[in-house]
């Protein structure tokens, strides 16, 4: 008989990652003790429902995507917030809000065919499709940005300043892990 590992030594030991993420997404692109003490919830609610997982979960391999999938969402979720709340009060908001919200929904409907894709990466289809789509919104974005729009843009930087440009890329990395998030999920059983 196989003996049971402790919680600690097991893959929610990953999840600390997430505390941190969170404390240094919580001062992007400006200090927030709210946001951190938010995060740091977040994360702890995800620590127990890995504990819950832990406790009635048999199948440890289950168990280990199960934590994979929850580690990779609040990853995704807390890197994508930066830039969220620097655009709140803007029109750029509403775009970038969409634009997760349709990764998270592209990533449930495309995962059970990107998971046996990565033995191989990415076919020349979807990836010209991918290609495609991003040439397409650059393009819509470049030509529908009027002078009012550059001096949103340009009280953005001038507010956060290096902050804004940090929320960006952190945006950028929080799309790629949302897009991932429910690759880690093997089977669809909770």
């Amino acid at each position: 008989m196989e003996k049971k590992i402790s919680f600690w030594k097991s893959q929610a030991i990953y999840l600390w990652i997430t505390f941190f993420v969170g404390a240094i997404c919580s001062v992007l692109p400006e200090e927030s003790l709210v946001m951190f003490w938010t995060n740091t919830g977040i994360s702890l609610l995800g620590m127990l429902l890995a504990y819950y997982w832990y406790r009635t979960k048999e199948d440890y391999l289950r168990y280990k995507a199960l934590v994979s999938f929850l580690m990779i969402f609040l990853l995704g979720f807390f890197a994508v917030m930066p830039l969220l709340r620097a655009t709140f009060h803007t029109f750029l908001f509403y775009p970038a809000f969409v634009f997760y919200l349709a990764m998270f929904v592209y990533s449930i409907l495309v995962a059970k065919t990107v998971l046996p894709g990565l033995h191989r990466l990415i076919s020349i289809k979807s990836a010209t499709i991918i290609m495609f789509v991003i040439f397409l919104v650059n393009v819509i974005c470049t030509f529908t940005i009027t002078a009012d729009d550059r001096v949103i843009y340009l009280s953005l930087l001038d507010k956060y300043g290096n902050g804004m440009f940090f929320s960006s890329l952190f945006f950028g990395f929080g799309l790629l892990l949302t897009f991932c998030t429910f690759v880690a999920l093997d089977k669809w059983n909770w």
